[in-house]
């Protein structure tokens, strides 16, 4: 409610890009900010009739920069209709691309072998400006992902489902070596579709 309901998303008054959709993408699909800032254009697809951010690296050109936490971060993130219909995030990235970038963030400079330092540094300053921190709770950026983890476990959703929707390995050898993985159109049943935040913007 603090986040959202600030001066700067109600009256869209934020200076860069980023500052209003990283939150926003961190609430929605659980993403790592690391994993987020250093996102190219090309990784915002279509999969199985799906709009998704696709979490993997390449091994040549700029995305040789980009990194994983683990194995079980290279993963396929299904978009929630709140950003792809309500926010137009879509429209947002065909911008970037009629204007050249190769970047869904391009602001946000590669410092310390990582594109999320900047970002995580402005978090921190708005979230002291909104008086997050007062009352003892460490609220962090990583704090996004924890809240949707919360919310799916309230909403009874899939272990395995989520567990490829964070990015986190399962534990199963069986799951982990014989199984395959959700298609995209399923994913999103079993975890994005479940969330709802009321957050009207």
């Amino acid at each position: 409610t603090a986040l959202f309901n600030s001066p700067e998303y109600v009256q869209d008054n934020f200076n860069q890009p980023y500052k209003f959709w990283l939150p926003l993408l961190a609430l929605y699909t659980g993403a790592r900010l690391t994993e987020l800032a250093q996102l190219e254009l090309d990784d915002v697809q279509i999969v199985d009739g799906v709009w998704c951010l696709l979490v993997q690296t390449k091994e040549t050109g700029n995305e040789a920069k980009k990194r994983l936490k683990s194995k079980a971060s290279r993963r396929h993130i299904p978009l929630h209709d709140f950003l792809v219909q309500d926010l137009r995030f879509i429209d947002y990235v065909a911008a970037l691309r009629k204007a050249g970038a190769t970047r869904l963030f391009p602001e946000l400079p590669y410092y310390n072998h990582s594109y999320g330092q900047a970002a995580s540094k402005w978090f921190q300053g708005y979230r002291d400006e909104l008086g997050l921190n007062t009352d003892g709770r460490k609220i962090t950026f990583h704090s996004f992902r924890h809240t949707l983890t919360r919310h799916l476990k309230q909403m009874e959703a899939n272990g395995q489902a989520m567990a490829e929707l964070i990015g986190h390995s399962t534990g199963s050898i069986t799951q982990e070596r014989y199984a395959k993985r959700y298609p995209q159109a399923q994913l999103k049943r079993l975890t994005i579709d479940k969330v709802d935040f009321g957050i009207d913007l």
